[in-house]
């Protein structure tokens, strides 16, 4: 812990003396997403409600609530694209209808 920065020590002694398995959880966390800015944003919240606000499940769970969801995002495009794709369909029928009652 000596060795850690300064931002992460603040937190483990600010909260999680004697819940170092759940300290390990957040520095994993914290690792994966190179997010510490939005993990300290997330305990600034959760001390404005509460100081036993804190822990390492809502401190997740306001970091995933802002990232943005590509998933979400990846399906959105398949589901315009597809629109759009019935709509042309549709469009191509339609055009080939009137030639056909024009004749």
């Amino acid at each position: 812990m000596r060795q850690a920065p300064t931002k992460i020590k603040n937190i483990y002694y600010e909260h999680y003396i004697g819940k170092e398995k759940e300290f390990l959880e957040l520095l994993f966390y914290i690792q994966m997403n190179n997010n510490i800015d939005e993990v300290i944003s997330a305990i600034d919240q959760l001390k404005a409600i509460r100081l036993d606000h804190v822990s390492t499940e809502r401190i997740l769970f306001l970091c995933e609530q802002s990232l943005p969801n590509e998933g979400h995002s990846m399906q959105h495009d398949d589901i315009t694209k597809q629109a759009e794709d019935n709509m042309m369909a549709y469009a191509a029928l339609f055009n080939q209808l009137e030639e056909v009652t024009s004749s």
